[in-house]
């Protein structure tokens, strides 16, 4: 699950320009105490990770409330809110939270990432494929919970 997470916020760090409205930045306020975690990534990915310097992930409306909550302008709070304090104090990156219009935008925005990372390593692997973007797993909503079921964490 956390490598799905981390390829997910990875595509969106190189490209949402993709959506028709460009998205509001947000503001992240987390209430929750910081604890420590460890992260097992690869010497390659300290190294983006320090190069990079920010993990851009994205919003959309309508809120989901208790996991994304936008009350004031400019201001995203709630559970998702928290996960991401975590996990950008421990990377070592500065967060950076975008809200679009709507789910389809935010997923076009992921889309068109991949055709940014395609573009930038295709001197290294023209033949290479980036595929297989789809839901491996949601909870609650009006829809309930979903699991693909090839999904192993």
């Amino acid at each position: 699950m956390l490598r799905a997470l981390f390829l997910f916020l990875l595509a969106l760090t190189f490209s949402v320009n993709a959506a028709q409205t460009a998205p509001t930045s947000l503001m992240i306020y987390s209430r929750q105490p910081q604890p420590e975690l460890k992260f097992h990534l690869s010497d390659a990915d300290w190294r983006w990770l320090g190069i990079k310097k920010e993990l851009t992930v994205a919003t959309w409306e309508p809120q989901n409330q208790p996991m994304d909550i936008v009350l004031a302008p400019a201001t995203f709070e709630g559970i998702s809110a928290d996960y991401l304090q975590i996990v950008s104090r421990q990377l070592g990156v500065q967060p950076k939270v975008l809200r679009f219009n709507s789910r389809a935008e935010a997923l076009m925005a992921v889309s068109i990432a991949c055709l940014t990372i395609y573009d930038m390593a295709k001197a290294i692997e023209k033949g290479m494929r980036i595929d297989g973007i789809r839901l491996l797993e949601k909870r609650g909503g009006k829809s309930g919970d979903y699991r693909a079921e090839d999904f192993t964490e």
